[in-house]
């Protein structure tokens, strides 16, 4: 091959090498891109999980004060958060910012509602996998078990008793003794625990899959990384070494 060659091949070298540069520095964004939406999707997912467990003790202290006040305010804000959990009330705007604490305070709504939406939804849209949804189906069937206790405390504050069928149609003398040991024995303590152990799971689980998802985005960036380390001044190289060759093939033509 003769020497006047060189610098045309140099060069077709050199914007090979840029075509490459170029779409290992996309790929490089994107992956970053790719890592810091895993992120933002693996808080929303911690909020979501965390949600339920905050609605579950929101439940438990609005029906504990119930019992002890007698306020039918209380039993109305245990209803509400029950119906914004399964997605029969508009969701409230940042519900997982403080809201109930302002309203017990106030009496007053903080933020307005948006669409109803189940929590479940929301996780099934979040993209948790069917352990996770399986941990989360049974955190809330036992967190639904616990409000029967609650229902059955709130009930016996205005006399009302279960007739064995679920339904509250026995009427007699409110016992707000009952409810409040319904609402404070040990059973109930009991209850509660059997709703945060698979909720303590889907943390752990929620932790495990995106961490791994976000390292391995991270891994991609870091190895496109090292490509353009190598292949920009490679093509710096290639073009200095065409420029050179064509000047002295310009002197000897």
């Amino acid at each position: 091959m003769e020497n006047r060659n060189w610098p045309l091949i140099t060069v077709v070298l050199s914007l090979a090498l840029v075509v490459v540069s170029i779409g290992v520095y996309v790929m490089r964004d994107a992956s970053g891109q790719m890592a810091a939406e895993e992120y933002e999707l693996r808080c929303r997912s911690y909020l979501l999980a965390d949600e339920l467990r905050q609605s579950s003790d929101d439940l438990t202290r609005m029906a504990r004060t119930y019992a002890v006040t007698g306020d039918p305010r209380y039993e109305t804000y245990f209803r509400e958060i029950l119906d914004i959990r399964n997605g029969a009330r508009p969701r409230p705007k940042e519900y997982q910012s403080i809201y109930w604490d302002l309203v017990t305070a106030t009496g007053e709504y903080p933020r307005e509602g948006t669409e109803p939406v189940a929590l479940r939804t929301l996780m099934l849209d979040a993209g948790f996998t069917d352990e996770e949804i399986a941990l989360l189906e049974q955190s809330e069937d036992e967190s639904n078990f616990l409000v029967t206790l609650e229902t059955q405390a709130m009930n016996a504050m205005v006399g009302r008793y279960d007739d064995g069928s679920g339904a509250y149609a026995i009427e007699g003398e409110p016992d707000q003794d009952l409810a409040i040991d319904l609402l404070h024995g040990d059973r109930y303590h009991e209850e509660k625990g059997r709703i945060m152990r698979p909720l303590e799971l889907l943390f752990h689980e929620i932790d495990e899959r995106t961490t791994a998802e976000i390292d391995e985005y991270r891994w991609y960036a870091r190895t496109f990384n090292i490509v353009l380390f190598v292949t920009l001044p490679l093509t710096i190289l290639l073009l200095t070494a065409s420029v050179i060759l064509m000047v002295r093939n310009k002197r000897t033509g």
